[in-house]
């Protein structure tokens, strides 16, 4: 069975949807013929919080099937060298508080601006994790020779796994693909506050990067077909699955509890709009006092506490809505199973500076298979999250305050006539955005791949 090599910054002890995605989807590639190597930081210096140390994530338990079977991985993990040169110890004197301010066109002035648009040159770009770069392709081109790796596949975000992948794939010769959770650095637009200049140039340090990528994938057909338009790469969707063999918890509903409606994850205000759900909250308990009884929102690990409780205050629907801070992947699964509703937020900004959605809400597939409805909360610029909630009958879009209030009231009904909120989603249509399916269709973009690369294909 040929192997691949996975790239990922982020990895174990620390978690996020995006390690969800590439343990889930590592855990059933032996299934299409590929055996999976993980290639990523290491995280002991990280947790002291280390130069390019991201949020570290949530701590997962053992019982939680994607982490489980991550830990049985064979892993490698390379060191993190900050970035250091003449250049950018300038750019940073020249950006430090006590600096005084220039004119535009005196001499300091002009070699400020031009630092500044040079600096995906020399600084932290395409992210602030630069730093890994070097010493993750050193430990990558090793490992390739050391255990026969036939090829290659990189995750992002962060951006800078890209360039990993690429240049372990330029020195060693194998196929890469390039595997997107969102398009970051490679997506420039009209509306991404850059100057043509900088955008320019971003677009030919994407080229670059991207130049040795046998196929993408993305999280959304927009996507993918943005990137072959831009960069001439076929490729293929690619969602966060969810693991089927989490809807092994058991559902449970206390007989007689209000209606539960949960949503856990982050969000981001300003791009995400989750004062829709509390205008739509309001409206219900001016028309109906005693609904603050039968109705209770839970918003979870939204890494804004603050931002959701400046919302809340002094909204009438204030005694409805609970915010707590983040719980492990073992807890979110529980806590899924067990809700009425599940709330995703519809993104905005992706379309607002001239890029596709770069991919679907990733709690939205563990709702799915959790089988409980959603409601999607925002007008949906792009319709992807539309279209797949009817596809699946696994929800419906709320653009309004009126909209979410009526589908509540509505699921309220439901609950105080037949005891239980039922869920009619297509079983075969969600099965799609499975792991066994996700990671079928990452392993024919490897075997294309190879094959291009390689000629007749043959598996060792």
């Amino acid at each position: 069975m040929p192997r691949v090599l996975l790239v990922t910054y982020l990895w174990l002890p620390a978690y996020d949807a995006g390690v969800k995605q590439v343990a889930t989807l590592a855990r059933y590639l032996p299934e299409t013929d590929w055996e999976p190597t993980i290639l990523t930081r290491e995280w002991d210096d990280a947790a002291s919080g280390a130069t390019g140390a991201p949020h570290p994530g949530r701590e997962t338990g053992d019982d939680f099937a994607p982490v489980r079977a991550a830990r049985a991985f064979p892993v490698v993990r390379s060191g993190y060298v900050p970035r250091d040169n003449r250049l950018l110890r300038w750019h940073t004197r020249m950006h430090s508080p006590g600096e005084p301010p220039r004119a535009a066109w005196s001499a300091s002035g002009i070699a400020r601006g031009m630092l500044d648009l040079l600096y995906p040159l020399y600084g932290d770009f395409p992210d602030a994790h630069r730093g890994w770069v070097e010493p993750a392709v050193a430990a990558g081109i090793a490992t390739v020779r050391q255990y026969g790796i036939s090829a290659v596949v990189s995750a992002s975000p962060p951006a800078s796994a890209h360039i990993v992948g690429g240049e372990i794939a330029r020195r060693t010769g194998i196929p890469w693909v390039a595997l997107f959770g969102d398009l970051g650095a490679f997506c420039t637009g009209g509306g991404d506050l850059r100057s043509l200049p900088q955008r320019m140039l971003q677009q030919r340090l994407g080229r670059r990067w991207l130049r040795g990528a046998s196929r993408v994938a993305a999280g959304s057909p927009e996507a993918v077909a943005y990137l072959q338009a831009r960069y001439g790469l076929e490729g293929e969707t690619i969602v966060a699955p969810f693991d089927p063999e989490e809807r092994r918890v058991a559902p449970r509903r206390v007989p007689g509890a209000p209606l539960r409606v949960v949503h856990v994850g982050q969000i981001r205000p300003g791009d995400q709009r989750p004062e829709l759900m509390l205008d739509a909250l309001d409206l219900m308990v001016k028309a109906d006092p005693g609904v603050t009884a039968r109705l209770r929102v839970e918003l979870i690990g939204s890494r804004c506490d603050e931002v959701l409780a400046g919302l809340l205050a002094g909204r009438e629907c204030a005694p409805v809505v609970s915010i707590r801070g983040e719980i492990t992947a073992a807890e979110t699964v529980k806590v899924q199973r067990e809700a009425d509703l599940l709330l995703v937020f519809n993104s905005t900004n992706d379309l607002a500076a001239g890029c596709p959605p770069a991919g679907y809400p990733p709690e939205l597939f563990d709702h799915l298979n959790a089988r409980r409805p959603t409601i999607a909360v925002g007008n949906d610029p792009g319709g992807a999250v539309q279209q797949l909630l009817a596809e699946t009958r696994g929800g419906e879009t709320g653009g309004d305050a009126m909209a979410i209030a009526a589908l509540l009231r509505r699921y309220l009904e439901q609950l105080e006539d037949a005891g239980e909120i039922a869920f009619q989603g297509d079983e075969p249509a969600i099965a799609a955005y499975g792991g066994p399916e996700q990671a079928r269709r990452l392993g024919v973009l490897l075997d294309a791949a190879s094959g291009e690369r390689f000629g007749s294909w043959q598996r060792r």
